[in-house]
């Protein structure tokens, strides 16, 4: 988001000077009426100054906009909904006048003018983003909060994608970064974030091991963030892969260490499919792959294994996906809400049940043993796991 700023100053008996704007949330193109609603948050700083040597006063709010999708209308690509304005703070009595939601979509920022004082208003963006390829900052993406009792959308969801690059095949986890633009100097921020999968794609929780549940920090405390921007990546760069149900918690720390009150962004870590011909091709340089016998078609096993379940012809299915439009539905009911989620085969009790690409069960000794994490969320290990069970 731009620098946005509306201002009111009357001080020292000069003519008092105004500005005021209306802001509004817009998307690049139509929410058609597959898509979920769009909801987006943003930090709101209210400032109050005075020309007499005097501390300034501040408040914060979060403001949401939202913008329909097309089931009742034709597609929308502005907010329509009344933003909601949520103070953080009623010390000082917050100046909810100066903030007005309006039944269009639109908020007007309007500070009151008063002598001898200056009154500011200020947009602080709150951005969670996968920096993806960190050479390449046109390929960020930011992450929204999932509304949860809405379909899951595409920017709901941090893709572990299915190839680190051209060149390599190996797939790579999302490069989470929360940044915060324009962060006021004598704030500074405090974050989490805790990851969990419940195996089974939430039908089998008495599988849940204690990896599949992710806390950064690891002891589920805040960390302290130095400047605007955490590198959450780097926290989780050498840990084996791991998805689910995210939340991301942050909160502003003033300058006497108070917290303005705790704010979340919720999403989930799934994962993309590989090309079928990258996969195909690194099933086929495993040791076990080329054997001659039953072992030299393995990667026809992986094709068996997850054929068509995202769409008529898909193969090498570690995940399900979101369908692509109207037209696209190839087991729909699963793919909307476990969009990300492994694909997982229940057996009927007996066993874990099968996983990803080849349906992993259990492990060469022990069908019944539960596999680790990195199976479950990397194709990669999923194909050897595999390949280690049949060999």
């Amino acid at each position: 988001m731009d620098d946005i700023t509306a201002s009111a100053s009357f001080l020292l008996g000069i003519v008092p000077t105004v500005t005021s704007t209306e802001v509004w949330l817009e998307s690049e193109e139509p929410v058609p009426s597959d898509r979920a609603v769009i909801r987006r948050s943003f930090l709101l700083m209210a400032k109050r100054s005075a020309s007499i040597p005097m501390p300034p006063v501040k408040w914060y709010a979060v403001v949401t906009f939202e913008i329909a999708n097309g089931t009742e209308s034709p597609s929308r690509r502005v907010s329509t909904t009344t933003p909601t304005v949520t103070w953080l703070s009623a010390a000082n009595g917050p100046p909810t006048s100066w903030v007005v939601a309006g039944a269009d979509g639109v908020l007007r920022l309007q500070p009151e003018v008063t002598r001898n004082f200056h009154h500011e208003i200020s947009f602080l963006p709150v951005e969670l983003k996968d920096i993806k390829d960190h050479a390449d900052t046109g390929d960020d993406v930011t992450i929204t909060n999932w509304e949860t009792t809405q379909p899951i959308a595409e920017n709901n969801i941090a893709w572990i994608e299915a190839h680190t690059s051209d060149q390599n095949d190996a797939p790579r986890m999302p490069q989470l970064e929360l940044r915060m633009p324009r962060l006021p100097q004598d704030l500074t921020v405090e974050a989490k974030l805790e990851v969990q999968y419940d195996r089974g794609n939430g039908k089998r929780t008495a599988r849940n091991q204690t990896e599949d549940c992710v806390r950064i920090p690891d002891n589920g405390t805040y960390h302290a963030v130095t400047g605007d921007t955490w590198r959450l990546w780097e926290s989780y760069a050498s840990q084996p892969f791991f998805g689910g149900e995210a939340t991301m918690t942050y909160r502003l720390m003033n300058g006497k260490n108070q917290a303005i009150a705790p704010q979340t962004v919720r999403f989930r870590i799934g994962g993309k499919n590989p090309d079928p011909a990258r996969a195909r091709a690194y099933v086929e340089t495993l040791p076990n792959a080329g054997r001659k016998g039953f072992l030299w078609f393995s990667y026809a096993v992986a094709k068996a294994e997850s054929k068509d379940y995202n769409g008529n012809g898909s193969r090498y299915n570690q995940f399900w996906q979101l369908p692509v439009g109207e037209n696209d539905t190839s087991y729909r009911k699963s793919r909307i809400p476990h969009a990300g989620r492994p694909l997982w085969g229940n057996d009927g009790g007996t066993t874990p049940g099968g996983y990803g690409m080849f349906q992993v069960t259990g492990t060469s000794d022990d069908p019944k043993d539960d596999i680790p994490r990195q199976q479950i969320w990397n194709w990669q290990e999923n194909t050897v796991a595999a390949l280690e069970a049949i060999s």
